[in-house]
Protein backbone atom coordinates (compact mmCIF):
# COMPACT_ATOMS: atom_id res chain seq x y z
CA UNK A 1 0.00 0.00 0.00
CA UNK A 2 1.32 3.46 -1.42
CA UNK A 3 1.31 6.31 0.97
CA UNK A 4 -1.46 7.87 -1.01
CA UNK A 5 -3.96 4.93 -0.23
CA UNK A 6 -3.09 4.73 3.74
CA UNK A 7 -3.72 8.55 3.98
CA UNK A 8 -7.51 7.65 1.72
CA UNK A 9 -7.81 4.93 4.30
CA UNK A 10 -6.73 6.78 7.37
CA UNK A 11 -8.95 9.93 5.83
CA UNK A 12 -11.90 7.02 5.39
CA UNK A 13 -11.72 5.58 8.72
CA UNK A 14 -11.41 9.20 10.62
CA UNK A 15 -14.51 10.02 8.36
CA UNK A 16 -16.24 6.87 9.94
CA UNK A 17 -15.72 7.36 13.60
CA UNK A 18 -16.66 11.34 13.24
CA UNK A 19 -19.76 9.82 11.88
CA UNK A 20 -20.46 6.97 14.26
CA UNK A 21 -19.67 9.92 17.47
CA UNK A 22 -21.95 12.45 15.89
CA UNK A 23 -25.02 10.31 15.54
CA UNK A 24 -24.56 9.22 19.43
CA UNK A 25 -25.01 12.96 19.96
CA UNK A 26 -28.29 13.41 18.01
CA UNK A 27 -29.93 10.10 18.71
CA UNK A 28 -32.37 10.65 21.70
CA UNK A 29 -32.08 9.20 24.73
CA UNK A 30 -35.19 8.22 27.04
CA UNK A 31 -34.48 7.93 30.75
CA UNK A 32 -36.24 5.04 31.86
CA UNK A 33 -37.79 3.14 35.50
CA UNK A 34 -40.10 0.81 35.98
CA UNK A 35 -43.49 1.21 34.97
CA UNK A 36 -45.84 3.24 36.95
CA UNK A 37 -43.08 3.51 39.18
CA UNK A 38 -43.34 7.39 39.37
CA UNK A 39 -46.59 9.41 38.42
CA UNK A 40 -44.51 12.17 36.99
CA UNK A 41 -41.75 13.26 34.97
CA UNK A 42 -38.18 14.29 36.78
CA UNK A 43 -36.49 17.44 36.51
CA UNK A 44 -33.03 17.85 35.52
CA UNK A 45 -31.76 19.09 38.72
CA UNK A 46 -33.18 15.85 40.17
CA UNK A 47 -31.65 13.66 37.45
CA UNK A 48 -27.93 15.20 38.54
CA UNK A 49 -28.59 14.55 42.25
CA UNK A 50 -29.61 10.70 41.16
CA UNK A 51 -26.83 10.13 39.01
CA UNK A 52 -24.31 11.88 41.26
CA UNK A 53 -26.30 9.49 44.06
CA UNK A 54 -27.02 12.27 46.19
CA UNK A 55 -30.71 11.84 46.05
CA UNK A 56 -31.81 8.39 47.07
CA UNK A 57 -35.82 8.88 46.84
CA UNK A 58 -37.96 10.65 44.73
CA UNK A 59 -41.68 11.36 46.31
CA UNK A 60 -41.16 8.19 48.99
CA UNK A 61 -39.66 5.68 46.00
CA UNK A 62 -36.03 4.65 46.28
CA UNK A 63 -34.24 5.39 43.25
CA UNK A 64 -31.12 3.39 42.54
CA UNK A 65 -28.90 4.81 39.34
CA UNK A 66 -28.10 2.51 36.90
CA UNK A 67 -24.89 3.57 34.02
CA UNK A 68 -22.70 2.06 31.30
CA UNK A 69 -18.80 2.26 31.17
CA UNK A 70 -17.44 5.67 31.72
CA UNK A 71 -16.04 6.36 28.02
CA UNK A 72 -19.12 4.56 26.33
CA UNK A 73 -21.04 6.89 23.61
CA UNK A 74 -24.45 6.92 25.62
CA UNK A 75 -22.66 7.69 28.90
CA UNK A 76 -20.68 10.59 27.34
CA UNK A 77 -24.12 11.75 26.11
CA UNK A 78 -25.81 11.09 29.14
CA UNK A 79 -22.86 12.87 31.46
CA UNK A 80 -22.89 16.08 29.49
CA UNK A 81 -26.43 16.89 29.16
CA UNK A 82 -27.18 15.61 32.75
CA UNK A 83 -23.73 16.08 34.72
CA UNK A 84 -22.75 18.33 32.59
CA UNK A 85 -19.01 17.28 32.97
CA UNK A 86 -16.90 15.46 30.16
CA UNK A 87 -15.22 11.59 30.93
CA UNK A 88 -12.40 12.92 33.61
CA UNK A 89 -14.51 15.32 35.04
CA UNK A 90 -16.87 13.12 35.84
CA UNK A 91 -13.83 10.36 36.91
CA UNK A 92 -12.41 12.72 39.24
CA UNK A 93 -16.00 13.72 40.47
CA UNK A 94 -16.35 9.86 41.43
CA UNK A 95 -12.63 9.95 43.00
CA UNK A 96 -12.92 12.88 45.33
CA UNK A 97 -16.38 11.56 46.43
CA UNK A 98 -14.29 8.22 47.30
CA UNK A 99 -11.51 10.45 49.14
CA UNK A 100 -14.40 11.99 50.85
CA UNK A 101 -16.29 9.21 52.48
CA UNK A 102 -19.68 9.44 49.88
CA UNK A 103 -21.17 7.31 48.04
CA UNK A 104 -20.35 4.91 45.32
CA UNK A 105 -21.09 5.64 41.74
CA UNK A 106 -23.62 4.24 40.31
CA UNK A 107 -24.11 0.31 38.99
CA UNK A 108 -23.25 0.04 35.52
CA UNK A 109 -24.47 -2.62 32.75
CA UNK A 110 -22.94 -3.64 29.65
CA UNK A 111 -25.29 -2.55 27.05
CA UNK A 112 -28.48 -0.96 26.39
CA UNK A 113 -30.16 -4.37 26.18
CA UNK A 114 -29.27 -4.90 29.94
CA UNK A 115 -30.04 -1.41 31.15
CA UNK A 116 -33.90 -1.88 30.12
CA UNK A 117 -34.20 -5.23 31.14
CA UNK A 118 -33.31 -3.75 35.21
CA UNK A 119 -35.03 -1.32 34.43
CA UNK A 120 -38.09 -2.79 33.72
CA UNK A 121 -37.70 -5.40 36.61
CA UNK A 122 -36.42 -3.42 39.06
CA UNK A 123 -38.73 -1.27 41.01
CA UNK A 124 -35.96 0.99 42.54
CA UNK A 125 -33.66 1.28 39.17
CA UNK A 126 -33.42 3.91 37.13
CA UNK A 127 -31.12 3.91 33.81
CA UNK A 128 -31.60 5.21 30.15
CA UNK A 129 -31.48 3.77 26.50
CA UNK A 130 -31.82 5.13 23.11
CA UNK A 131 -35.48 6.27 22.83
CA UNK A 132 -36.52 3.57 20.34
CA UNK A 133 -35.59 0.81 22.54
CA UNK A 134 -38.15 1.90 24.94
CA UNK A 135 -41.11 -0.82 25.24
CA UNK A 136 -44.11 -0.98 27.58
CA UNK A 137 -42.43 -2.44 30.75
CA UNK A 138 -40.92 0.66 31.27
CA UNK A 139 -41.77 4.45 31.82
CA UNK A 140 -40.05 7.32 30.46
CA UNK A 141 -39.11 10.06 32.92
CA UNK A 142 -37.36 12.49 30.69
CA UNK A 143 -35.54 12.41 27.63
CA UNK A 144 -32.43 13.99 26.55
CA UNK A 145 -32.25 15.54 22.94
CA UNK A 146 -29.60 17.35 21.38
CA UNK A 147 -27.97 17.67 24.63
CA UNK A 148 -30.59 19.13 26.56
CA UNK A 149 -32.95 17.38 29.43
CA UNK A 150 -36.55 17.61 28.64
CA UNK A 151 -39.83 15.95 29.78
CA UNK A 152 -41.29 12.85 28.36
CA UNK A 153 -43.19 12.65 25.11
Amino acid sequence: MDRREALSVLVALGSMAWGTEASAEHEPLAVVMKHNVLKRALSPSELHAIFTTRLKDVDGQRVIPFNYAARSELRVVFDRAVLHMDPDEVARYWIDRRVRGGAPPPKQVSSAKVMLAVAAKLRSAIGYVPEKMVNDRVQVVARIINGKVVGPA
